[in-house]
């Protein structure tokens, strides 16, 4: 809407636009860019270093330096009481009061432009002053100094007297880490741990429950985040523009729709009663488990029973080892406590990758059963149950298998 209705006022030479998206992954703001033609600068501000609670947050800056952050809307842009008239009518008093232009907290300095320089990490906007820099915008490549900076804000966290936006950049900083290191377990679920005990902290910032919300259940979704990408992609294409494939891609918890309806359980059958097929002993492949949780925990708008969640499961097999869909069954199946539902038993893992780079996925939805009668409370989470199969190839011309493993997985959200 604001792109629409600033056009002819930016091509007058009358109006400047700049945008700053909340994104974690900045790829996906630049599709959303190129799909939509915006041609706005946009900054990347995953850390919120300009303290929004929510979105869209519109602020004006008369060229003296005068903030209107009030009553902004792209349909009261031009006309008597719109936004020109308005910042025309406090030109005059701008430089009398000389109130200078507010952009929210400074993003700190950038120490050393060169890529290969050395990093001198002092404090948390350092940090993020390093991660945030890319000459490319947000469809660029990462510089090789993000690792650092990244467990820094990971262990500035760890101090007792640590508030709920440095637990909340921490949690950013972890899931940068899995990104950029793929291979390590417990990444994703230290990022939801992050932002769970942030938003205990502070409930009323949505930024920071949007982030959990991204990966959390579908009950939990206010409304779908990443629906629009198979049509933007699509159109792109049809445009002649081949876009850029992504390191990281979506989740089906980030594709889904919200909604209110309950999974209706599909009837499954047990792929391994009898437990014959061998168990990994070796453990040639890890499983990575990361638990979502509803943020109703952290106030009382809740739409469901306490405990529900989007569980997240990734194979990490070891590097001479492959993961071989066509080797047998690949997937996991799930002993559902009494009372609990999800949409089935059985559920299939996606492989993503190819070559040594693999890593097959799966997320679904827990729906816990609602409370008892008054007094009873709320039954606490139970330990989920079941089994992983996976056939895996050891070596070029190895051994091949299918493999069991057995699990535990408790589902109390640590905060």
């Amino acid at each position: 809407m604001w792109h629409e209705a600033t056009k002819e006022l930016v091509a007058a030479g009358k109006l400047r636009v700049i945008g700053v998206v909340q994104e974690q992954h900045p790829e996906r703001a630049a599709l959303w860019l190129k799909w939509q033609q915006i041609d706005w600068p946009v900054a990347w501000d995953p850390f919120n270093q300009l303290g929004v609670k929510v979105v869209p947050k519109i602020v004006a800056v008369q060229p003296g330096g005068l903030v209107l952050e009030d009553s902004l809307h792209p349909k009261r842009i031009s006309g008597e009481g719109g936004l020109l008239e308005v910042m025309g009518r406090m030109a005059g008093v701008a430089e009398e009061l000389e109130q200078p232009a507010r952009f929210g907290p400074q993003l700190a300095r950038w120490v050393g432009s060169d890529a290969q320089a050395k990093a001198q990490v002092l404090e948390p906007e350092s940090a993020i002053a390093i991660l945030l820099f890319d000459p490319e915008g947000l469809d660029g490549d990462a510089l090789p100094l993000r690792p650092e900076a990244m467990r820094f804000l990971v262990k500035w966290a760890q101090r007792d007297q640590a508030s709920a936006r440095d637990h909340f950049r921490a949690g950013v900083a972890q899931r940068m880490l899995l990104d950029e290191e793929a291979s390590v377990a417990g990444r994703f679920q230290a990022a939801l741990h992050s932002w769970s005990r942030a938003l205990a902290l502070d409930p009323g910032q949505y930024i920071w429950r949007r982030r959990i919300q991204q990966w959390g259940p579908r009950l939990d979704k206010p409304y779908p985040f990443y629906d629009w990408v198979p049509l933007a992609r699509k159109d792109l294409i049809e445009r002649g523009v081949i876009p850029r494939v992504w390191r990281v891609a979506l989740s089906g918890t980030e594709r889904a729709k919200g909604g209110y309806d309950l999974p209706v359980p599909e009837i499954q059958d047990n792929p391994d009663p009898r437990g014959q097929i061998p168990s990994d002993q070796e453990e040639q492949v890890s499983l990575d488990w990361a638990v979502a949780p509803h943020t109703g925990f952290a106030g009382p708008n809740v739409r469901v029973a306490a405990g529900t969640s989007r569980v997240h499961l990734t194979l990490l097999p070891k590097k001479n080892v492959s993961i071989e869909p066509a080797g047998g069954p690949l997937g996991i199946w799930i002993d559902l406590p009494e009372g609990w539902r999800a949409r089935s038993s059985w559920l299939e893992l996606q492989v993503e990758g190819d070559g040594s780079v693999q890593a097959p996925r799966l997320d679904f939805e827990l729906v816990a059963p609602e409370p008892g009668p008054p007094g009873e409370g709320v039954p606490s989470p139970p330990v989920l149950k079941g089994f992983v199969l996976y056939p895996v190839c050891i070596g070029e011309s190895g051994e091949c298998n299918l493999l069991r493993r057995d699990f535990e997985l408790d589902l109390s959200p640590a905060r």
